[in-house]
């Protein structure tokens, strides 16, 4: 085979690059380099999963935008070949670290660049934008802002992860037309201007069927609830849970009503061990729903706020009596499964918190403190850790 003149077909290449990009991607990579036509093909597998680092008029990523291409950043190579951007099926979205003032920085040309690039993404079904939880840099500029927006409202989506996002409540309510939602520290506020153009309609259908809520903190936990109602009679999963990165904190479920959910099979929890108020609160959130509930899985991520938590919750024994007796009730009858787990750690000072010693050891305990308390329910089998059902899907896959 000579190096611009490959002998075999076009179809056995590409299936050869099919196989090289689930199982050896750096050998991939090689590839792209033997002749032109490798690197065309390669291209639709090595462009399928795509990160942006964004810069105020401008970009940093790979490859290096100080090179001798013909483009002068990866963002406008990527906006000026519609074939390329066709095939990209994973896009991340974040920003680079700057020094300039705020009133120093300008977005024109990045948000143009981004504005062009929009189109031709066709058939992008994963985009997640990150933001930063002390400030949004995706407000700093409107046509910005706009063309981001854009950008989750394209039809192709079918999973979105927003990471400390600013949202308006009309657009987060539009986000119930996406199957998968991440809210990841988001937070909402009652306008925003502007609206996207793209998207001045209310979403008429409702598809969202998996969301997963990381609440930044208490107090934005009613305005993000409000696009679980709006999903509510469509949701066949729904996670409330806590940032790993701060410690303990009240997961507001007073707010959840499970009675409004018709679809609910699978519902995960964050949930604070200290003291008897947050068991009462989890107590609360079972025992309120009177009707027949369709939830077949229900996990519980438990939080370590110190070393001590295991006693004050052993002086509970009428709230986990009710809680036990609740989830043997007909009301629960199709529940499966009740799977416990440790909430993971993140962040300075929980070093000691992220190793996997710890948390086998963390685990152990909020197992024996389930099963010991929840003792009807460990007697049919229900009570279980996420490792357990981890291996068992495993074992069936």
């Amino acid at each position: 085979m000579g190096p611009s003149q490959p002998s075999l077909p076009i179809e056995i290449i590409d299936h050869i690059f099919k196989g090289l990009y689930s199982s050896d991607f750096e050998g991939l990579k090689n590839c792209s380099s033997v002749c032109r036509l490798f690197l065309r093909l390669s291209r639709l597998y090595l462009f399928r999963t795509v990160s942006i680092t964004l810069r105020e008029d401008g970009i940093n990523a790979t490859p290096d935008p100080s090179s001798s291409s013909p483009y002068a950043t990866f963002l406008s190579f990527l906006a000026s070949d519609a074939h390329l951007a066709s095939n990209i099926r994973k896009l991340l979205i974040q920003n680079a670290r700057s020094s300039s003032s705020l009133q120093e920085r300008r977005w024109r040309k990045t948000a143009s660049l981004l504005a062009d690039l929009r189109p031709k993404l066709t058939s992008v079904s994963q985009l997640s934008l990150h933001s930063a939880y002390i400030y949004d840099w995706t407000l700093e500029d409107d046509d910005l802002r706009v063309v981001l927006v854009d950008l989750w409202k394209l039809a192709t989506i079918q999973d979105l992860q927003l990471h400390y996002i600013t949202l308006s409540r009309k657009d987060l309510l539009d986000l119930v037309r996406i199957p998968k939602l991440t809210l990841f520290g988001v937070r909402v506020i009652q306008a925003y201007p502007p609206v996207s153009p793209a998207g001045n309609s209310n979403a008429d259908t409702v598809v969202l069927r998996n969301l997963c809520v990381v609440l930044r903190n208490p107090e934005v936990a009613a305005g993000v609830y409000d696009i679980v109602l709006a999903a509510s009679k469509a949701l066949q999963s729904l996670k409330w849970l806590a940032s790993p990165y701060h410690n303990a904190q009240d997961m507001c479920l007073s707010i959840i009503d499970l009675q409004t959910f018709s679809s609910l099979t699978s519902l995960s929890l964050t949930h604070p061990l200290d003291g008897d108020r947050p068991l009462l609160d989890l107590a609360r959130l079972f025992t309120r729903n009177t009707g027949e509930s369709s939830l077949k899985v229900v996990e519980i991520l438990c939080d370590y706020a110190t070393d001590s938590e295991e006693s004050s919750l052993l002086t509970a024994s009428s709230i986990w009596q009710t809680l036990d007796q609740t989830f043997v009730s007909t009301a629960y009858s199709a529940l499966e499964k009740i799977v416990i787990g440790v909430k993971e750690q993140k962040g300075v000072g929980q070093s000691s918190r992220t190793s996997s010693g710890w948390k086998d050891i963390c685990l152990q305990q909020t197992l024996s403190l389930f099963q010991r308390n929840l003792s009807l329910c460990h007697s049919k089998g229900l009570v279980v850790s996420n490792t357990e059902m981890a291996g068992a899907k495993t074992t069936e896959n």
